[in-house]
């Protein structure tokens, strides 16, 4: 499979993590997914940049996402439209644990920023 810069992956539910994982490939362009679900409606996600870094928004759902960000630099702050500031945890076990915050490890973002019930938009600044 080949995946280009500013496309998104859904993932699956990495082991303790209870999210589904967004895999995004930023490119610095704007960008929609629809989501599919055979459970309900699916939604929709978008990737693009906001204030020098990267946001990724989700419509409305009864799941909780995750999102593993590849080929950013580690961020100085993580913000959540609902939760303000996320807090940066130790590693992904940390993280799986968490109900909410993120971590970097091995040029990889991993923002957890619980369900989104009334929509999501979580946005790292560099």
């Amino acid at each position: 499979m080949h995946l280009f810069e500013g496309g998104v992956l859904p993932g699956g539910e990495p082991e303790g993590m209870q999210s589904l994982t967004i895999d995004a490939y930023p490119d610095g362009g704007e960008h929609e997914f629809e989501l599919y679900s055979e459970k309900g409606p699916g939604g929709l996600l978008t990737l693009g940049t906001a204030n020098g870094g990267v946001e990724m928004t989700a419509s409305a759902s009864t799941r909780a996402f995750a999102f593993r960000i590849f080929g950013e630099e580690k961020p100085s702050s993580v913000t959540s439209e609902s939760d303000g500031e996320l807090s940066e945890v130790a590693d992904v076990d940390a993280l799986a644990a968490a109900d909410t915050g993120w971590t970097y490890a091995d040029g990889v973002l991993w923002i957890k920023p619980g369900t989104a019930l009334r929509g999501l938009r979580v946005t790292a600044i560099p």
